[in-house]
């Protein structure tokens, strides 16, 4: 008796890590399944006034990211972004940040850090944007090309950090 007990628990346990692994390998690798689709122009207000459209930015090499303050992963890419900002922004990119907070949270957390890329925000309408692009949590990023097509969607900061991106970037600039 004991050994059957033993082989069913050895067996759920298995079958429990292959359903894990196999959830983290889709969550955590970029999506390509929507490469080549067209985004879907949107306007959000901005911290620097007024509202713009993502068309607004097109002919440029674009990562939307979806984020919130209050989001520790979100906060931990923040800083890499900055980075690839200041570094790639003279080439024909830029990191559009799209926060699902009100404007007095984003605009604090974003002078704080000293987020030097456009930001946009809406509680209710950013978070509607995302879930177009298969958003199922923050922080979730799309690079889109200069016709402003999908090249690739990572659903995770696990899966985003500045080597990866400006890997990528520069794969796309040429």
């Amino acid at each position: 008796m004991k050994k059957v007990l033993l082989f069913i628990v050895v067996t759920a346990l298995i079958l429990g890590s292959a359903y894990g692994i196999k959830r983290y390998l889709k969550y955590y690798t970029a999506d390509t399944s929507r490469a080549g689709q067209l985004v879907e122009d949107f306007a959000l207000p901005s911290l620097a006034g007024g509202e713009e459209k993502l068309s607004n930015y097109k002919g440029k090499l674009i990562l939307l990211n979806f984020w919130a303050s209050w989001c520790p992963p979100c906060r931990e890419e923040i800083p890499d972004f900055i980075k690839v900002q200041s570094k790639y922004q003279s080439k024909g990119f830029t990191i559009l940040g799209i926060s699902i907070e009100d404007k007095e949270l984003t605009e604090f957390y974003a002078k704080k850090v000293g987020i030097n890329f456009p930001i946009f925000y809406d509680e209710d309408k950013s978070t509607e944007i995302g879930n177009k692009y298969g958003m199922i949590g923050i922080p979730y990023s799309i690079l889109i090309n200069k016709n402003q097509k999908i090249i690739a969607i990572y659903p995770s900061y696990q899966t985003l950090n500045e080597a990866r991106l400006s890997s990528d970037i520069e794969k796309h600039l040429k």
